[in-house]
């Protein structure tokens, strides 16, 4: 067995564990203690978890992997936080932009451009923020892109394609092949972001 297939099937075997914690840890109710310690039990568990995929997918120790993790997640909370607010801000800005122009500026086209640019920072600008010093930032910059649209995109309209089946049964098999491909695919991206950034100094 190669060192690659041993990375793919660790890394698929962990992310299919991250998945089911964090959809556990969604689907928990808050409304008793117990609950509550077993939600918080759940995210600790999704954290470490997801540090130890990072540490052997990039070939990082536990304490960087889990720095950068939480960097991460907290880049993509404030992108989040940013979210929330973009009815008030997207009135603003049409409302400024109207008086500017003096042209009406429609809000729900405001919200829509901002909502595109939250994507933009959230799937391209933050996570090329964590990249490790040394790597070519241009040419690592387009292979992400790249593996975003595979790991990522594909996936996204891979599940949402729903082909006109007359059926039950072969709807469910369309179904779990679809989504099993789209694991796959997002799963394949990953690994091949981890072993082009440990190879980068070779480009």
């Amino acid at each position: 067995m190669t060192d690659r297939t041993t990375t793919f099937r660790i890394q698929l075997a962990g992310a299919t564990l991250l998945a089911v914690v964090v959809w556990a840890f969604l689907n928990t109710p808050d409304q008793r203690t117990w609950q509550l310690a077993f939600s918080a039990f759940l995210a600790l568990l999704a954290i470490a978890c997801a540090t130890a995929l990072i540490a052997v997918n990039f070939r990082r120790g536990l304490p960087e992997s889990l720095a950068r993790l939480l960097a991460l997640l907290l880049l993509l909370w404030l992108t989040g936080y940013l979210q929330d607010r973009f009815p008030q801000i997207a009135t603003w800005l049409a409302s400024s932009l109207t008086l500017l122009t003096k042209k009406p500026v429609a809000i729900g086209n405001m919200q829509l451009w901002l909502e595109r640019t939250l994507l933009f920072l959230q799937w391209i600008v933050v996570p090329l923020l964590l990249i490790p010093r040394g790597i070519r930032f241009g040419r690592f910059a387009a292979i992400y892109i790249l593996l975003l649209l595979l790991g990522a995109v594909a996936p996204h309209y891979l599940i949402h394609w729903v082909p006109h089946l007359e059926s039950f049964w072969p709807e469910v098999l369309s179904a779990a092949a679809r989504f099993l491909a789209a694991w796959l695919l997002a799963v394949t991206a990953w690994v091949q972001l981890g072993r082009l950034t440990r190879t980068a100094d070779r480009w």
